[in-house]
Order: C-alpha cells, then sequence, then structure tokens
C-alpha cells in the first residue's frame, strides 16, 4: 500500500496550524460546501472552489469579514509547503492558474433564457503561499507579477511551527503506513479534522471531546500544543496587494499597546537578508521595548513593497513629513480593531 510522504502532510498540518494562528485576522474560515453551494463543492480529497472549466482545492479558505471599498468580497486561499527545497515556479503557477479560472466563473447561463443574463454574485479569490524553505527568485518574480502573497518561513519565530510539523508529518506517515487503509485522501481529511478539533476545544478552553477516533490524539497533541504556545499571528498590509504575516515577540504585550495607541508610529527596518530573502522587524518608536514584530519576505517582493519610491508613490506620500503606513485588521469576540502603524518612507532600512 502506497503511503504519504512526511514532506506533504507536514505542508496540510501546517496549514492548519496558520489557519488556526490567523483566526482573528478577520477571515470566517470556510471547511464545508453547505456554507456556499453555489461556489463550493466537497469531494473525496476535500473542499473545491467550482471555476470557469474546472473545480479548484481549497483546503484552507477563509472568507474576509468586511468588504473593501469598490471590490466584491474577498476570500483568501491558504497553501503551506514543507519542502526541502525551495518552493518553484510550478507551485505559483498553479495558483495563479486556479485563481484566474475562479475569478472568471462569474458567467450567466447563457442556454437558460428563462432569467436575466447578468453576473451571479462574486467574490474575488486571492491567494497565499508560506514556505517553509523559502522560494526560488522565478517563484518569487511571478507572484510579484500575479498579486500572489508569499510568506517566507525560514526565521527563528517560526521555527517552532515548522519543525514541530515536519516532525508530526514523519510520525502520522509511519502510522499511516501501518494501518489498513485505502484512501490517502481520506486519511489526510481525518488528519485535518482532528487538529481543527482539537483547535477548536483550546478556543474555546473546555475539557469536552470529540468523537473523533480516526487519528490517535498524541499523534496530532504536537501541532496542537505549539499552535496553542504561539497564540497568534497578524496580517498586515502595506503598498500594493500583498499581505505580510507578523509575528510578535507577545502577542498580549503588542495588543495591550495598541488599545491605547490603535495609530502610532514605528521603525520598519530590515535586519537581514539571506538565501533570497529578507527579515524585517517593527518596534514602535517611542517605545522601542514594547513588542517586537517580525516577518520574512522573498527579496523581489520585498524591493517592490519596501523601496522607498514605492512607498512613498502607493500611498500618494511626497512631502517631507508624510508618513506611509502598515495596517493590521483584527477581529475577535469582543470588537474590531484597525491597527495602523506608521513610519517615515525615508527611514526603511535605517
Amino acid at each position: 500500500m502506497p503511503g504519504i510522504s512526511p514532506e506533504a502532510l507536514a505542508g496540510y498540518i501546517l496549514e492548519e496550524m496558520l489557519a488556526y494562528l490567523l483566526r482573528n485576522a478577520g477571515y470566517r474560515l470556510i471547511t464545508d460546501a453547505s456554507q456556499d453551494p453555489r461556489e463550493l463543492a466537497n469531494r473525496h480529497h476535500g473542499l473545491v472552489v467550482r471555476g470557469r472549466g474546472a473545480d479548484h482545492q481549497a483546503d484552507v479558505l477563509g472568507e474576509l469579514l468586511w468588504i473593501p471599498a469598490f471590490t466584491f468580497p474577498l476570500r483568501l486561499v491558504l497553501e503551506a509547503k514543507c519542502r526541502k527545497g525551495k518552493t518553484d515556479i510550478a507551485t505559483v503557477r498553479g495558483m495563479v492558474a486556479a485563481l484566474l479560472d475562479i475569478n472568471q466563473n462569474n458567467m450567466p447561463n447563457r442556454a437558460d433564457t428563462s432569467t436575466p443574463r447578468i453576473p451571479r454574485a462574486k467574490y474575488t479569490y486571492v491567494g497565499a503561499i508560506f514556505s517553509a524553505s523559502g522560494f526560488s527568485t522565478p517563484a518569487a518574480d511571478f507572484a510579484l507579477a500575479h498579486a500572489v502573497s508569499l510568506v517566507d518561513l525560514r526565521t527563528d519565530e517560526f521555527k517552532s511551527l515548522v519543525t514541530t510539523a515536519q516532525s508530526s508529518g514523519v510520525e502520522l506517515s509511519r502510522w499511516y503506513r501501518r494501518q489498513d487503509r485505502r484512501s490517502a485522501e481520506g486519511f489526510v481529511r481525518a488528519v485535518r479534522d482532528a487538529i481543527r478539533a482539537s483547535l477548536e476545544r483550546r478556543t474555546r478552553e473546555t475539557a469536552e471531546r470529540t468523537e473523533d477516533s480516526a487519528i490517535p490524539e498524541n499523534l496530532v497533541r504536537p501541532a496542537v500544543d505549539s499552535a496553542a504556545a504561539t497564540r497568534e499571528l497578524f496580517i498586515g498590509m502595506a503598498s500594493g496587494p500583498y499581505m505580510l504575516v507578523l509575528k510578535a515577540d507577545d502577542p498580549r504585550r503588542f495588543l495591550q499597546f495598541a488599545e491605547r495607541r490603535q495609530t502610532h508610529e514605528v521603525i520598519l527596518r530590515r535586519v537581514s537578508a539571506s538565501n533570497e530573502g529578507e527579515t524585517w522587524e517593527v518596534v514602535p518608536k517611542s517605545e522601542g521595548g514594547a513588542y517586537r514584530l517580525a516577518f520574512r519576505l522573498p527579496e523581489p517582493l520585498a524591493r517592490w513593497i519596501f523601496e522607498a519610491e514605492n512607498v512613498r508613490r502607493a500611498a500618494g506620500v511626497a512631502r517631507q513629513g508624510d508618513r506611509s503606513s502598515l495596517t493590521i485588521y483584527r477581529k475577535d469576540a469582543r470588537e474590531d480593531q484597525l491597527i495602523r502603524l506608521t513610519y517615515d518612507p525615508r527611514e526603511l532600512g535605517a
């Protein structure tokens, strides 16, 4: 019986961990076609989104809870890779092709003459790819050209999440090979369901157990514990359509600071550049030790987003003293938050 590669399983596990950690970033997680029967369908291997020419797998799909002005509602397709080699252009090309096909699936049914020929209700689908081993330069260039967000996880801040996903992938792959199972797809769905159910219990802080005996709890517990220990990641938007995934040294301390000052000045600087990627940090300008946010991007995206002239042009910042901003939207059970971290484009990288 063929097994499932540990690398593939690690990617699936990492996707579930990330979906949990981004749960307060304003995206409602969509897990079943019943949430939108017109756009979605359940297949044996998981959830798919209907495109103009084909169905496309979307294991982690989130819908933004607020609608930006002059746009359709946004849905985010999230994909994670936990391979040894860099994520290459083929992965990005697959994401671009899927998004193109899905976003063109708004044509009226010309054969049906009983209804008006107008497009049906529609969403704009966008994509983000996370990689534990970074991205090749062609992959980053292609993503930049087609507005796909890339998140490089090769930083100390994300090391625990990545190594846990990798070790869990190895253990689950070994366990699967010892079972009398026919469907690899069904096994992957069971792993995802087990992780989601356990993380949901953690979120609600209850000891309630679900009736899911398909996967031994001890095999998913490391991933669940690692995600719970990380607590939360933040999505920030800077210049253009590319998102930044920010990890705080202490999420609670950052949120406490932001509650007092929802708009405040920060220092945004590059702290390292290596292996076709750049690591950046954000600290408050007035109280440098209050919190620290870190993120990493492929070099082409970092240059485009944070090249000072691009920032000024994108934000309409021309006069001396004008500032640009990095915006974080967050929603929890209590309230919506819009956190604006303002910075001087002339100080970038200083």
